[in-house]
């Protein structure tokens, strides 16, 4: 077995995860692209191409599994790195290690990461929907407007925004419940429809 701070130990790790996290991912895009699909006017949802929505979203899957999993495992190999180093410098009792490694990962780390990552595969999924039309160019920022949204959020509800940002700004943070609604451009529809014609 690979020493857990060889770059083997992790690239297996990598591999794991994915494993684990494949079929949800597959679910979330695929939820967040039929849920893309409802939030357009019917009239628009005619211009939806699901084989490229299929296309663009194995292309996403690839870039999300080195990008997303790597950067977590990159997070925790950093941090249980510096960790075991603090303590071999301590010489504290092993006790104290497993105390700074229990912070770390705990429930609540991994509610974070799962609520955050829905977000951004539902958002991700609406974005893939939305782009295989070609008539959505915005998007609008959606928030609850309860008493939870943050002033990160509160100032974008209801704001318009380039569909070409959706993936940067949602989620805007960790645990974000924001969500997008499609724009129809009247010009781009009608441009579609002439094509169609």
């Amino acid at each position: 077995m690979p020493d857990a701070l060889s770059p083997e130990f992790w690239d297996n790790e990598d591999k794991l995860m994915w494993e684990a996290l494949s079929a949800d991912y597959a679910r979330m895009l695929r939820s967040g692209a039929l849920g893309g699909v409802a939030a357009l006017p019917a009239s628009a949802q005619a211009f939806v191409s699901w084989d490229l929505i299929n296309q663009w979203a194995l292309e996403y899957a690839r870039q999300y599994r080195f990008e997303w999993i790597r950067g977590i495992n990159r997070s925790t190999r950093d941090y249980i790195s510096t960790a075991i180093t603090d303590w071999i410098e301590s010489g504290a009792r092993l006790q104290s290690l497993e105390d700074v490694l229990k912070l770390k990962f705990t429930d609540a780390r991994a509610e974070m990461i799962a609520s955050t990552e829905t977000t951004r595969l539902y958002a991700k999924g609406n974005k893939l929907a939305w782009d295989s039309t070609g008539v959505i160019e915005e998007f609008r920022w959606m928030t609850a407007v309860d008493e939870r949204v943050c002033e990160i959020c509160g100032p974008n509800h209801n704001q318009t925004f380039p569909l070409s940002q959706m993936d940067e700004l949602i989620p805007a943070h960790p645990r974000c419940r924001c969500w997008g609604q499609p724009v129809v451009s009247t010009e781009l529809a009608r441009q579609r429809l002439n094509e169609i014609l």
